[in-house]
C-alpha cells in the first residue's frame, strides 16, 4: 500500500499507465507497479500521517543513507499516543 497526503499524486498514480505519464518518475513508479505483485494507492490526511511526516522531515535533515532506531523516539511515541486518542469533539 501507498499513501501519500497529496491527492493529485494518489489520482494521477491510480489513472496512469506506465507508458502515458510524461512525467518520468510517474513512470517509474508505474513500471514497478506492474510488477508481479499488488500495489494499492491511498489517500490519506496529513493529520493522520503525522508520524510519517515527522520521520520524513528527520530523514531529509540528516546526513546519513539509513537511520535505525531500536526504541521509538519520544516525540514519535507520543504521536502514535496521540493518535489512539478519540477525536475532540
Amino acid at each position: 500500500m501507498v499513501e501519500s497526503e497529496y491527492l493529485k499524486v494518489i489520482q494521477t498514480l491510480r489513472r496512469t499507465s506506465s507508458k502515458s505519464s510524461s512525467i518520468t518518475l510517474i513512470r517509474d513508479i508505474r513500471r514497478l507497479c506492474d510488477q508481479d505483485w499488488q500495489v494499492f494507492f491511498h489517500h490519506v490526511n496529513r493529520s493522520g500521517n503525522r508520524v510519517t511526516d515527522s520521520l520524513a522531515k528527520l530523514a531529509s535533515s540528516s546526513s546519513f543513507d539509513v537511520l535505525h532506531f531500536t526504541t521509538p523516539l519520544l516525540y514519535v511515541a507520543c504521536l502514535l499516543q496521540e493518535d489512539c486518542l478519540p477525536p475532540s469533539a
